[in-house]
């Protein structure tokens, strides 16, 4: 997962696609279950928003909403 972070974030804005495709729920396993909803990819992916910074900015929706979502499981 490290890798997949650091590729990400190499990738600078054009990662914000990606990104919010996982959040969005749109980026599924080979088993049809969206990432979003598997524990670590989640952290792994607020983390390479975190990292990308400003860039992020696109996915402020998903980033706000992502702790509340937590809270209330």
């Amino acid at each position: 997962m490290i890798e997949a972070e650091q590729e990400l974030i190499a990738l600078g804005a054009e990662a914000v696609p990606i990104l919010e495709s996982f959040f969005d729920g749109s980026a599924k396993n080979k088993f049809g279950v969206p990432y979003r909803q598997l524990g670590l990819p989640m952290t792994c992916a607020l983390e390479t928003a975190r990292r990308i910074g400003s860039l992020s900015k696109p996915l402020e929706f998903y980033l706000r909403e992502e702790p509340i979502r937590r809270e209330n499981q």
